[in-house]
């Protein structure tokens, strides 16, 4: 998960698709609205799993209007193709392997699904709008056989989806069907918000030891368990900066201020980071807010000075500093 600055949530889905990913991701959809927040994006790299789950997910990512993507040497086959053809947009890199296959038959008893499932399939594809050429490759490839989508198939894929009005309805149909297996959980239970607190104490002490590489697996788990908590995700986000890794640090401190917009260390840090990455503007006021929302404005004033003075900052850093002390007039 990661956050950007206009409050969208970018969320990743890897391994096999179980039974229950619906219903979190209804979940993180449900807590995001109650932060002012929308999930956005999915990123997907799955060789598939169950039929009925990966209807689920597909109608819920259709639903709730989320784009989907497959990235650079991710692969999305057989009930993930579901999920990414729900995708509003659809984006797959040239390195990503997407592939589709008929049902097997184990997996006809798995519940209202059951019936023609393969051609269920189809038709819930056919409501995403996906062509008929890969509808056809899938209905025809044997059960243990993926067909991987040609570089043509996939820029068909990517164009915007046209959906047919005659069609529109079997969707919903769909969703209220297989939704109901896994209803949404609207919050973080007590138990994981203790799991996740007893994890970021753990990565903190990690931190001030100055080890946040060791630190990310304990901070990550935080995060995961207790997603729209905004010192969880400041605390990652700091530990992602510390360990160098700037785009992810960006995207949890991002999250982070949308979820609590008066932290300002996150705004601090959040400056330093987009310094580093190059995002000047946002930098600076990013330093504007660290600096309004500060407590001992004297001692970020002289922070500011000496980072827009010092040999030792990036030319980025010091330019921003520079341009936050100007509009701050501080200077």
């Amino acid at each position: 998960m990661s956050g950007k600055r206009d409050g969208k949530i970018a969320l990743m889905m890897s391994g096999n698709i179980e039974p229950d990913d619906g219903a979190t991701l209804r979940s993180l959809i449900l807590m995001a609205q109650t932060k002012a927040l929308k999930i956005s994006q999915l990123s997907l790299n799955s060789p598939g799993g169950s039929v009925v789950a990966g209807a689920d997910l597909a109608t819920t990512v259709r639903k709730s209007g989320i784009s989907t993507s497959v990235d650079d040497a991710s692969v999305c086959a057989s009930s993930c193709f579901m999920v990414f053809a729900a995708g509003m947009d659809r984006v797959a890199s040239a390195q990503a392997r997407i592939g589709v296959h008929s049902v097997t038959s184990s997996t006809t008893g798995e519940t209202r699904l059951a019936k023609s499932v393969t051609i269920d399939m189809a038709r819930l594809l056919a409501d995403f709008g996906v062509p008929p050429s890969i509808l056809g490759r899938m209905v025809t490839a044997k059960p243990d056989d993926i067909a991987w989508l040609t570089a043509e198939e996939l820029r068909a894929m990517t164009r915007p989806s046209k959906i047919e009005p005659s069609r529109s309805g079997y969707a919903e149909r769909v969703a209220s069907d297989v939704a109901s297996l896994t209803p949404v959980r609207a919050l973080a239970t007590a138990n994981e918000i203790q799991q996740a607190r007893e994890l970021t104490s753990k990565g903190l002490t990690l931190v001030r030891a100055s080890r946040p590489s060791d630190a990310l697996a304990f901070l990550q788990k935080a995060v995961s368990l207790n997603p729209f908590d905004a010192d969880t995700a400041a605390n990652y986000g700091e530990a992602l900066f510390q360990a160098g890794q700037f785009v992810s640090a960006k995207d949890f401190l991002a999250l982070a201020i949308r979820l609590n917009p008066k932290r300002g260390g996150a705004h601090g840090t959040l400056a330093l980071t987009l310094a580093a990455t190059g995002d000047i503007d946002w930098a600076k006021d990013s330093f504007i807010s660290y600096y309004k929302l500060a407590n001992h404005k004297d001692v970020i004033r002289e922070q500011l000075l000496r980072w827009r003075s010092d040999a030792s900052s990036s030319p980025n850093l010091r330019r921003s500093a520079d341009m936050a002390i100007r509009s701050l007039d501080i200077g």
